[in-house]
């Protein structure tokens, strides 16, 4: 693709044949408009208030204050500010549903909201160093594809998360992803989930290559090709791939990442999206996600 900035506005023409397409499948009754009113319903701080409730916010927080853990749940809810990337609440519908299970399961959960490249890379760098047994990270906001850098991709392009830095567009690369695991991740027996729900995201944390340390996983919304969703469930604004993972995570939460793909596939094929694993470990595959 080209610039981000083409790519998002281009993702806008293709939101509202989303919008069709998902109403249509759905079974909803509602016209667009309705659709994009529901897309960006409710009041943001109030959406931040819910999540502060059972999450520390990180842009209030700082790292002296937060203790080695045992095992804790890293947020990264990319709303945006700009006309031409904002996602509504959805982002944060996902980023709170996300906390809600695993509070539930008494884990410690972190977030921060809207952050540039470098605050979340800061924060990843901290997790993956001051975590001892197990940590989950999970980022929900936009997703691209750039020409690759180090031909390594079968594809010839790279995926990248995306971040605001004031008017500046920033696309942390999956070379970068991967690179701050190799530095960061210096317990080997410490387990890395990777939870993406993003577009183009099925191969962005790289653990491919031979330099990636043992015990990561790396589930994803889509392949590198695809694009991920969002629609109304529930009544609220949210991504298919967050929604379904924990759904069935609530349903059973020892659920292998194979089981879980079993049983998500039928409902993300719906929309074109796929489950996509990626582990420097194989058996993690066949243990509990939890």
């Amino acid at each position: 693709m080209g610039s981000i900035i083409s790519c998002v506005r281009n993702n806008q023409v293709l939101i509202r044949l989303v919008a069709r397409v998902l109403m249509s499948q759905l079974g909803l009754n509602f016209n667009l408009d309705q659709w994009h009113s529901a897309r960006y319903e409710g009041d943001m701080e109030t959406h931040l208030q819910n999540i502060r409730s059972i999450a520390t916010d990180l842009s209030q927080t700082d790292k002296s204050q937060i203790k080695t853990q045992s095992r804790c749940v890293f947020i990264c809810v990319n709303t945006y500010v700009a006309s031409n990337l904002t996602l509504g609440v959805g982002p944060m519908n996902d980023g709170l549903n996300v906390a809600e299970s695993m509070n539930k399961r008494e884990w410690p959960i972190f977030f921060i909201h809207n952050p540039t490249q470098a605050q979340y890379l800061e924060w990843l760098a901290f997790f993956l160093q001051n975590t001892t047994t197990e940590l989950i990270t999970y980022y929900t906001g936009h997703g691209t594809q750039l020409d690759g850098t180090d031909r390594q991709e079968e594809s010839g392009k790279d995926e990248a998360y995306v971040f605001e830095n004031g008017s500046e567009v920033e696309c942390l690369r999956d070379d970068d992803l991967q690179k701050c695991v190799v530095k960061n991740k210096t317990n080997t027996n410490c387990k890395c989930v990777f939870l993406s729900d993003c577009c183009h995201s099925g191969t962005i944390w790289d653990l491919n290559k031979s330099n990636s340390p043992q015990n990561c996983l790396s589930i994803s919304a889509a392949a590198d090709k695809q694009t991920a969703k969002q629609t109304q469930v529930e009544s609220k604004e949210q991504g298919i791939f967050t929604y379904y993972l924990f759904k069935f995570l609530e349903e059973d939460s020892t659920y292998t990442p194979n089981q879980l793909k079993d049983n998500m596939l039928p409902y993300l094929k719906k929309f074109d999206q796929n489950y996509t694993l990626q582990t420097t470990t194989p058996s993690l595959v066949d243990q509990s996600f939890l």
